[in-house]
């Protein structure tokens, strides 16, 4: 029908455009590769466009290093371009927001920081929140208190963002031990999220997940209701966000433990194990883990609620993530001084009252030399003070039994 080779490369445009449309990706990237040999000796924005939608469609069916090499492709078309063009900014700005889906925050931020450069004066605003945002979860707090001006400079900022900022922000003070201004925060946020619905998208479901932790330290349960309702919400409008799916049920698992419901939080902790695919990672060897932000803290998370529910699968889970920190170095301390503290609680529960004092100390060590959370310093001195009472009762304890037991003969 068309035979005429003029014609083809057009008549693919329109085919892998209805293929995308139907959510037909299969035949979708067939297409799409049929256009890219077709075009080889094309200009170079026809190879730009085309690896871009390739990119796209891999994202689409979650097929992370397919749409990392089409990406990245599409930036090798972009090469003999000018620094600023819009074509690059284009291709930048996805591949910053493709790293984000899959939460990987070190290798976005490069992204935004380039985009920066060559941002127009009406996107900076929006541009300098990604980057904010980024630098909090890699936990370059000095970074992203800088961020924080956009509060008060005078730019405009959407009402999406300030309830991510807000959330932010309330979490941070609340690290320092600044409990009131922390609510403040926390509560300006929530306001954001359940009179305005402003949690439509990833940041804003981070934000969700950062409102529901505090109202749970808090102890209140209907807010933490609330806005865990408002989450799953989000996730079921919104399948690309299904790489939060864990986090959410984390926190649902939390609150089921607060109120009692054991077995509850137990379905919530199967269904984690299967997404987070634990017993497969636990078979590789910790030196060959690629170790990333996210991933370290979901395993932590999960082996920290596994302290109520299975004592022996959260003990497997945090001596092979101690075992990863020793073959790879992870730049940041706040997790690892969580991690010896959740050791600690672990070794506490099962009584074995030397080894846990060893971890908190060490986790103490590090909550005061390379971090400034205050809250997290207080709660460990408060453990490590239970301890040496616990210490005492047992030695009176054995003292006791000792005499009791020579006086039988």
């Amino acid at each position: 029908m068309l035979k005429s080779s003029k014609r083809l490369p057009k008549y693919y445009d329109y085919l892998e455009m209805f293929y995308i449309t139907a959510k037909d990706f299969d035949k979708a990237i067939k297409t799409i590769w049929k256009s890219i040999h077709l075009g080889k000796g094309s200009n170079i924005y026809t190879l730009w466009r085309l690896y871009m939608v390739l990119g796209k469609v891999y994202w689409e069916k979650n097929d992370f290093k397919k749409a990392h090499q089409a990406f990245f492709n599409a930036k090798f078309c972009c090469r003999i371009l000018p620094f600023g063009n819009p074509l690059i900014k284009y291709n930048y700005e996805t591949i910053g927001n493709f790293y984000m889906s899959y939460r990987y925050f070190d290798d976005a931020l490069w992204y935004f920081e380039t985009i920066e450069k060559f941002c127009y004066a009406n996107e900076l605003p929006k541009t300098k929140h990604f980057i904010g945002f980024l630098y909090f979860l890699i936990e370059n707090y000095e970074s992203f208190l800088k961020v924080k001006t956009l509060l008060s400079s005078g730019d405009q900022i959407d009402k999406t963002s300030l309830c991510v900022i807000n959330a932010m922000i309330g979490r941070l003070y609340y690290s320092k031990g600044d409990k009131d201004s922390a609510h403040s925060y926390y509560m300006e946020a929530f306001k954001l999220i359940y009179y305005y619905g402003y949690c439509l998208y990833d940041f804003n479901l981070s934000s969700a997940i950062f409102l529901i932790e505090y109202f749970l330290i808090e102890n209140k349960i209907k807010k933490c209701e609330t806005v865990l309702v408002k989450a799953w919400e989000v996730l079921k409008k919104n399948p690309a966000l299904d790489c939060f799916q864990g986090d959410v049920l984390l926190i649902e698992a939390q609150l089921k433990i607060k109120q009692g419901e054991r077995e509850e939080a137990e379905k919530c902790l199967n269904q984690i194990e299967k997404i987070y695919k634990i017993d497969k990672i636990l078979m590789d060897p910790p030196e060959k883990i690629q170790l990333r932000y996210e991933k370290i803290c979901g395993w932590m998370k999960f082996a920290s609620l596994n302290l109520e529910i299975n004592l022996l699968k959260a003990e497997k889970i945090l001596k092979y993530i101690e075992e990863i920190f020793k073959t790879n170095f992870l730049n940041s301390w706040g997790w690892k001084g969580q991690l010896y503290s959740f050791l600690g609680f672990l070794y506490l529960f099962q009584e074995r009252t030397k080894k846990s004092k060893n971890y908190f100390e060490k986790s103490l060590s590090i909550y005061s030399q390379h971090t400034n959370n205050v809250a997290a310093m207080n709660n460990t001195k408060k453990c490590l003070i239970k301890i040496e009472l616990m210490e005492k009762i047992l030695s009176k304890i054995r003292i006791f039994l000792n005499e009791f037991f020579f006086s039988c003969f």
